[in-house]
């Protein structure tokens, strides 16, 4: 069976992180299994942190699979100014990439 364009066509997020798009939709829908197993409900919102990368698209993509809502979250923010935007964008949970962790959520 000869491969689909969607199969072999790639997309680059940066210019050193190329994935085909199969490869985006495939880790979007594992993505999306993983939030709605941590109890992520239809038209619940959560915390994006993320940089520019893949995984953030695939996030995004995950997101709107499960008819969750990402709350986009620069990386930087902390204390008082995080908690005051998760609690501002009713986030029922927050999700970060961090280089040994890259998915990691809160409830």
């Amino acid at each position: 069976m000869a491969a689909s364009l969607v199969d072999v066509r790639e997309v680059s997020v940066r210019p050193d992180e190329v994935r085909t798009y199969a490869a985006l939709w495939q880790n979007a829908q594992k993505i999306a299994a993983w939030l709605v197993g941590r109890g992520l409900a239809r038209g619940e919102r959560f915390g994006l942190m993320m940089r520019n990368h893949p995984e953030f698209v695939e996030m995004l993509a995950a997101a709107s699979i499960t008819a969750g809502v990402a709350v986009l979250i620069d990386p930087r923010t902390r204390g008082d100014k995080l908690a005051c935007t998760l609690r501002n964008g009713g986030c029922v949970g927050n999700v970060c990439f961090r280089a040994l962790h890259p998915v990691r959520a809160t409830r």
